[in-house]
């Protein structure tokens, strides 16, 4: 088989933790330069996770400064006549016990002392039918609304919006290898130690001690990049994976999923110019669609589906469009949407659903 030709092809590293946001309600830009700090609020919420919000402040990279968590904030969440309180759990997340609901407006209430208070709103979106599965191992040649990929097979399904509602919707290629498996990473006071001692910078183990008390799935550089910046990540990425190596596993957990390529044919689905690996879709009807992967891979192939709030799909069609344009020094910056009132990030509703692709996961 020949190697995937692709024009003018950018892969992309898709962050989905610990997002740093530079826009506001108004879609101003932040002023990265000064010293002032703005407050990040965080929230990706659905009806199968309890509630889970991340608060912290806006710091530079490129100053080697350290996450700054919110630890004594007031957080509440009220939606259909009820208020809950969530509770610091530390690192600045703060979580509570009951679930969201779908098709329930939500209204996000962040106080701190000696700022103003910070609010969003937001809801879980009713499920989309996702049906009709079948793919096609011919191989082809598909030209996307920026570039041609060649060696290509596709998977087709039905989208079928919800009762009196569009679809708004996210849809990727995830592969899981199940014979390697995947390593497992933990951040303690131990590895941090083993950190420090094979000469990582202490700046660097201070930011990184923000994922305290976590496993983390590799490839570990996904995870630290957000937090030490992309040069800094794959320049010590080695000597941290030593000294946070716990296991490997073979088990399907979420995190062990990785993405492979997907794009569509012109005018399906909005892809950025040089993101490959995430479609987003907005159907007022029925509607039957192809979406295309790469074939190079032995291991399982699986589609996930996601029903977006508008808050969610407003924001990573811009947030998309910004990692895009980092590898085009000629690209237009680009303002991410935020919810948030009197502060920074997103409060944003999904669904998620998730169905292995059987007949890719062996090649005929």
């Amino acid at each position: 088989m020949s190697q995937k030709i692709v024009s003018l092809s950018k892969r992309i590293l898709v962050l989905s933790s610990f997002i740093m946001l530079t826009g506001c309600m108004k879609e101003i830009e932040l002023e990265t330069s000064g010293d002032a700090q703005e407050i990040v609020v965080t929230g990706f919420f659905t009806d199968t996770l309890p509630w889970n919000i991340k608060i912290y402040k806006t710091f530079n990279l490129n100053k080697n400064e350290s996450i700054d968590p919110v630890t004594n904030a007031q957080v509440s969440i009220t939606g259909n006549n009820t208020t809950i309180f969530l509770q610091h759990t530390g690192n600045g997340i703060y979580e509570a016990d009951s679930y969201p609901q779908a098709d329930v407006n939500y209204n996000l209430m962040v106080e701190i002392e000696g700022r103003a208070d910070i609010s969003a709103q937001s809801s879980v979106p009713f499920k989309s039918g996702f049906s009709g599965i079948s793919t096609d191992l011919t191989l082809r040649t598909v030209v996307s609304n920026y570039n041609a990929y060649s060696e290509m097979v596709s998977a087709g399904f039905t989208i079928t919006p919800p009762d009196n509602s569009n679809s708004l919707c996210r849809v990727r290629v995830l592969k899981f290898d199940s014979i390697a498996g995947y390593k497992r990473y933990y951040f303690n006071e131990n590895s941090f130690d083993k950190m420090f001692e094979n000469g990582i910078e202490q700046q660097i183990v201070s930011n990184l001690k923000v994922l305290d008390g976590q496993i983390v799935f590799g490839p570990l550089w996904k995870t630290l990049a957000p937090i030490i910046g992309e040069t800094r990540a794959f320049e010590n990425s080695g000597e941290i994976e030593k000294a946070t190596f716990l296991d490997q596993v073979d088990y399907r957990a979420p995190a062990a999923f990785s993405m492979e390529t997907c794009i569509s044919p012109v005018g399906v689905f909005y892809q950025a110019p040089y993101e490959t690996y995430t479609l987003l879709g907005d159907f007022s009807e029925k509607k039957s669609v192809d979406i295309y992967t790469s074939y190079f891979y032995e291991g399982e192939y699986w589609i996930e589906f996601m029903d977006l709030s508008n808050e969610y799909y407003k924001f990573q069609k811009d947030y998309s469009l910004q990692i895009s344009n980092r590898g085009d020094i000629s690209g237009t910056p680009v303002l991410v949407y935020s919810n948030i009132i009197n502060g920074v990030g997103i409060f944003a509703g999904y669904q998620k659903q998730i169905v292995r692709i059987d007949n890719l996961s062996t090649k005929k």
